[in-house]
């Protein structure tokens, strides 16, 4: 027969929970001994112009969505508590090997995600997800900016999905079904492209790649588009491949998608021509990567890969 205790913290095995009692003090600890599964976020740095990857991180710490500035010098990236108990996370900075880690912002009951620089390197957007309202509701998912030399108060951008600079003044954000275009300077928020999907212009304003939401045709997209960023012709599929490799990420560039497969395998397609070029080498676990960001400028790419290890907590008062 197991027996449970109801505790604040959920039912706790009758087995695992040791008393020591006062009586006399009307006092009572108690504790419990628990194997728990820790997540731990590894960085690694790809080349592709070597065709390696060497792991920067080796901390045993919970960390993820890593994105390399302009310049290549700095990573920033979310890391989570030590404690095991909470979702708290907050903002790093480091140089590109890991070390001088720094905390840019932290809010409490907020889940910080998703930083990536502005293409001169002075600023970071990232999301600020509110995990006790539902992600569809107004407030409940914010775009965040913040200078990344002179830490300062965050900026409210607008609410949505923060997904790509535009230019060193414009996110691209996600709304929950829309693309926006969000000015950091002034606050005006617009509509791009078509509802019910998540787009952004290809450079040079002759073709936009969208993802598209609709039921019959969802899936990643690119189409040629006028001034007005109006169709013209017929779509191409990205995502629609059959040799093994995956849609997978955009350049910060606009000008090509990553593509990933099975065994570390990547593949460069240029949106407008739709030419294809394999990238050569291969690197460690890209293909299980959580995230990933290209920095053109210096052909290098930093990725995540989570790992669980188990670990033996104590808890202590588990009744208050």
């Amino acid at each position: 027969m197991r027996l449970n205790i109801v505790t604040p913290r959920g039912n706790v095995p009758l087995k695992e929970v040791r008393k020591v009692c006062s009586f006399q003090a009307e006092k009572c600890a108690d504790f419990r001994r628990k194997k728990q599964k820790q997540v731990v976020g590894d960085f690694w740095i790809g080349s592709l112009a070597s065709g390696t990857a060497e792991q920067i991180t080796f901390d045993d710490r919970r960390k993820g969505a890593p994105s390399l500035s302009p310049d290549g010098k700095f990573i920033s990236y979310v890391m989570y508590s030590a404690d095991p108990f909470t979702q708290q996370s907050a903002l790093y900075v480091s140089n590109r090997d890991g070390s001088n880690r720094r905390s840019l912002v932290s809010s409490a009951g907020m889940t910080l995600q998703r930083p990536l620089w502005s293409p001169d390197g002075s600023r970071i957007s990232y999301l600020a997800l509110n995990p006790s309202l539902p992600q569809d509701s107004s407030g409940a998912v914010k775009a965040y900016v913040i200078d990344a030399v002179r830490t300062g108060a965050p900026k409210i951008v607008a609410d949505g999905f923060p997904f790509m600079w535009l230019n060193a003044d414009s996110l691209i954000l996600w709304g929950r079904v829309r693309t926006l275009i969000a000015s950091i300077t002034t606050g005006q928020v617009t509509q791009f492209f078509e509802d019910s999907t998540f787009a952004y212009p290809v450079p040079g304003g002759k073709f936009v790649e969208y993802g598209d939401a609709h039921k019959s045709t969802r899936g990643e997209w690119v189409i040629e588009v006028d001034g007005s960023f109006k169709r013209k012709g017929a779509a191409r599929r990205l995502d629609d491949r059959k040799d093994g490799y995956k849609f997978w990420r955009d350049s910060p560039s606009r000008d090509f998608v990553i593509f990933r497969k099975t065994g570390g395998k990547l593949l460069k397609v240029w949106l407008a021509s739709g030419k294809e070029e394999p990238i050569s080498g291969t690197f460690f676990n890209v293909d299980n990567a959580g995230s990933f960001s290209l920095n053109p400028g210096t052909n290098e790419f930093i990725y995540d890969v989570y790992r669980t290890k188990g670990r033996l907590v104590m808890i202590e008062n588990v009744f208050k």
